[in-house]
């Protein structure tokens, strides 16, 4: 009897100590191999969660690890149903979009595990399945997929050329915040007595190489940082490419010459402003930023020219580029905070003088009501839209309105906000502040801020999708982006994902869509909202399907695969 075999693309599970059902007889048994080949991968860890309930026992699980011809058996098992994962550090799940084993790695496979009939796990994406086991059932055949990690190497040198001893180096990777391009850290290493290092257990991708190190042995000494091929700014990095089970060696480089430079601020703002609380960060600046969480936070130093009681500070470590330099200060006796920034251009030279004005915060207030200007009550999600304002405050704050839909959202820093609900019957269709709509670029926030009107609909557009390749035939596992109009593209709020549902076989709707005019893309993998960078969109803008959402109407859209793979 074929099993019930439902795959899952999320892994998020505890494992307790691995122990065997000894009341059962039932078995599984299977092969992994590596995708796209029959090749065994040995020292996978393949691990079964029992998911029928039993009274007063917790969560059973039984598992097992591969052999050198990558097989695994998983005896004593009772009947019921079972999730199965298989991990091994190193390796990783395949992109979406991996094919299925193709006719001649069935026919080896068949072999190996001496079965005539396989379960082959789908797509080769998934992360787990779900299998129903009778009771004295043995289920052989089970086939999973992995992907061996790539590799890079290289040497790092100072910048007089000689070897970099204990430098620390980091693979960082890609991720989009709102739209805003910012660097992740995997894998770390030091170099070694030569200066050569090796980042090992690369998912296939695109990495950014940064170096840090200090100019002396002097723990007070800023560590300088750096990156592949050398240069100190981001927006110079180069990217490097690893590919499944390859190694991408030559990332030499060294540290440039020039070094960071001292920034003396000078912090102006009411009298009674504790200027020496001040926290002082650095974010990117310009067109398509890039931003390594690791350089935001400024150290302050007190030196003979620095006095931070009067608001006077030498800051040290400031990376060559342009930047935002940005500053925080609470104030914990008034229970008050206050933002300010300036914009950096940081050369050789150390710069002076630099003066930032700090602005105190204040009450945000709005309304919420429907289109024909009615009141409504529902919960609302303040979101912050400047990186600025992330500087000492949480990004998202809940916001209650009264029965009339009034509300108030206490000491709000200066900057700018958008408003969000998860209401699954209505839509935000526009916010105004000072008699005009903000809602694509966001309401100011701060002392004085001008009144909020939050507009909702009960009015909103569905869309289904169907996904079809070169044949016109159905294409499961893609993920699915609905985009607003160029005119409309600052608003993150309209940006909707469907991620396929491989339970349900089908693509969930995207539901509560604001009437308006989108364009829908299909893609075989891209880093979690990527469509919302300009640059990364723009090259495949023309791929694009336009599509009209209507009030109140639900519509059906075909849409061709994006192969972003190479």
């Amino acid at each position: 009897m074929k099993p019930l075999l439902i795959a899952a693309f999320t892994m998020a599970f505890s494992l307790s100590p691995l122990r065997t059902a000894q009341e059962g007889t039932a078995k599984i048994s299977g092969i992994v191999i590596q995708a796209g080949t029959s090749q065994p991968i040995e020292g996978v860890l393949v691990v079964l969660s029992l998911l029928t309930p039993r009274p007063g026992r917790p969560l059973d699980q039984a598992g097992a690890f591969t052999d050198q011809f990558g097989r695994f058996e998983v005896e004593n098992l009772q009947a019921g149903r079972y999730r199965i994962q298989w991990t091994r550090q190193g390796y990783f799940t395949p992109p979406v979009g991996t094919p299925a084993p193709d006719p001649s790695i069935i026919q080896s496979l068949k072999a190996q595990v001496g079965t005539a009939d396989l379960y082959i796990a789908s797509p080769p994406a998934a992360t787990s399945v779900t299998v129903e086991l009778g009771l004295q059932e043995n289920l052989a055949g089970f086939v999973f997929t992995l992907i061996p990690g790539g590799v890079i190497s290289g040497r790092v040198l100072d910048p007089t050329g000689k070897l970099l001893v204990n430098a620390s180096l980091t693979a960082l990777t890609v991720s989009y915040e709102d739209g805003v391009r910012v660097l992740r850290t995997g894998t770390s290493t030091t170099s070694d007595d030569r200066g050569n290092f090796r980042l090992f257990g690369l998912r296939p991708g695109e990495y950014y190489i940064r170096a840090e190190a200090r100019s002396s042995t002097a723990a007070s000494t800023p560590i300088v940082r750096a990156y592949f091929p050398g240069v100190f700014g981001l927006r110079d990095a180069s990217p490097i490419v690893v590919n499944e089970s390859g190694e991408s060696p030559g990332a030499n480089f060294s540290i440039p010459n020039g070094g960071t430079a001292k920034v003396f601020v000078r912090v102006l703002g009411p009298e009674n402003m504790p200027r020496d609380k001040a926290q002082f960060y650095i974010l990117p600046s310009g067109t398509d930023p890039i931003e390594d969480p690791n350089s935001t936070s400024i150290r302050n130093f007190a030196s003979g020219s620095a006095n931070p009681a009067q608001g006077e500070f030498e800051l040290q470590g400031i990376p060559p580029g342009q930047h935002e330099l940005c500053v925080f200060i609470y104030d914990n006796v008034q229970k008050r905070s206050y933002n300010g920034r300036v914009g950096l251009d940081v050369g050789a030279q150390d710069m002076q003088n630099v003066v930032i004005e700090m602005h105190s915060q204040g009450d945000i207030k709005g309304r919420l009501l429907l289109e024909d200007g009615s009141s409504i009550r529902m919960p609302l999600t303040l979101r912050l839209r400047d990186p600025q304002a992330a500087v000492g405050r949480p990004p998202f704050t809940s916001i209650q309105p009264e029965p009339d839909g009034t509300f108030v959202i206490e000491q709000a820093p200066e900057a700018r906000y958008s408003i969000t609900q998860d209401a699954t019957d209505s839509c935000i269709v526009d916010i105004h502040q000072d008699g005009k709509s903000v809602y694509d670029q966001g309401f100011i926030g701060g002392e004085n801020a001008p009144l909020i009107e939050v507009i909702l609909s009960k009015q909103c557009g569905t869309v289904q999708v169907q996904i079809l390749d070169g044949k016109k035939q159905p294409i499961p596992n893609a993920f699915v982006s609905l985009v607003p109009s160029v005119e409309h593209r600052s608003n993150v709020l309209l940006y909707r994902r469907s991620i396929f549902d491989v339970a349900g076989s089908k693509y969930p709707p995207i539901n509560l869509i604001p009437p308006g005019e989108y364009k829908m893309f299909a893609w075989d993998n891209i880093p979690p909202n990527a469509e919302l960078n300009a640059a990364f969109l723009e090259k495949f803008e023309d791929s694009g399907v336009p599509v009209t959402v209507r009030r109140g109407e639900s519509i059906m859209v075909q849409l061709p695969l994006i192969t972003t793979r190479n």
